[in-house]
């Protein structure tokens, strides 16, 4: 299986885990390299064009701030962005009701299968 299949199948594998609306993986400039987003499009496009434009911002406080992760609370979703690679962040949008501990071990296991494929 190609690097890139490999990435796919963990976001994926994320997406189809209850509660999960979008998972993007975007490279620090803001482009995204996968995507794979629910099936209301119209209500998430405002969220990924804001995401979009706060990746180098987040990446800067996780780093200069040594954050594990960064959390955007909404009324009724949260922006989970966790770095994936030295070059990656990987971003969630999950609804508020969504079983937080459960999507935080799968976002570390497509964490690390990102990690291994992209440095």
């Amino acid at each position: 299986m190609t690097s890139a299949a490999k990435i796919r199948s963990g976001i994926l594998e994320l997406y189809n885990t209850e509660g999960v609306e979008a998972c993007i993986l975007y490279r620090m400039d803001g482009s995204p390299l996968d995507m794979e987003l629910s099936e209301d499009r119209d209500d998430l496009l405002k969220f990924v064009s804001w995401m979009e434009d706060q990746v180098k911002h987040v990446m800067n406080e996780m780093i200069n701030k040594d954050l594990s992760n960064l959390v955007f609370t909404f009324s009724d979703k949260k922006i989970l962005f966790y770095p994936s690679s030295k070059s990656t962040v990987l971003a969630v949008v999950v609804n508020s009701d969504a079983h937080q501990n459960l999507i935080s071990l799968e976002i570390a296991r497509v964490r690390e299968k990102i990690k291994e494929e992209i440095s």
